[in-house]
């Protein structure tokens, strides 16, 4: 439907189709004709194909996440009684930046079918991408709520733990830091073993 709903957002008004059309054209034609231009059955084949393959790029993805959770769930930030997540409901946020990272692709809204072959790939810059089944890689969209959930769980435990070094006994451990390996390197293809770090955690008073 994603597919489906685009075709038909393009091919709406004239502005908004003939804007990837003419770059699409002009591409199928400059890096292959030096002569006068006849605009035959081959080249608009062509430009049919690049345009299906830009518009498979362009659609936004609008993941949708369920709430397992039978409580209510705030939205940091946001009103209180407005912004929520409901028990047994569905969060679905969009996703359009995914396509149109300028980080990974160079100008993302221009048609530029050379960002994506071999030898150029500038997408892959995204060490958690992950192909769709459109063209390029894209970041994952689920990291937004990992990172989320991280956070949430960090900040809970550090407010409501305190938290120190120490050794095995339990006791404060100042040189904690020193006596670990520093120059490990934690992807080797070599196995090494670090020493063990302990960790206390006390319950805060409120």
């Amino acid at each position: 439907m994603d597919f489906v709903s685009n075709m038909n957002e393009t091919l709406i008004g004239p502005g908004v189709l003939y804007s990837p059309i003419i770059p699409m054209i002009g591409y199928s034609l400059s890096d292959r004709l030096q002569s006068p231009v006849t605009f035959g059955i081959t080249t608009f084949l062509a430009v049919i194909v690049s345009f299906l393959a830009y518009q498979i790029y362009r659609p936004p993805v609008d993941p949708k996440s369920p709430a397992f959770t039978s409580d209510t769930i705030p939205i940091l930030g946001g009103h209180p009684r407005v912004d929520l997540f409901r028990r047994n409901t569905f969060a679905a946020y969009n996703s359009t930046g995914l396509n149109f990272d300028p980080y990974l692709f160079l100008q993302p809204e221009k048609f530029d079918p050379h960002r994506f072959p071999e030898g150029r790939e500038e997408f892959k810059k995204e060490p958690y991408g992950f192909f769709g089944w459109g063209l390029a890689m894209h970041p994952c969209a689920g990291q937004r709520w990992a990172k989320l959930h991280q956070r949430i769980i960090l900040a809970n435990a550090l407010a409501l733990y305190n938290w120190g070094s120490c050794n095995a006994a339990g006791n404060p451990d100042p040189y904690a830091a020193q006596g670990q390996r520093q120059d490990a390197v934690l992807d080797a293809e070599t196995k090494f073993a670090l020493p063990p770090a302990y960790c206390k955690m006390e319950p805060r008073d409120f």
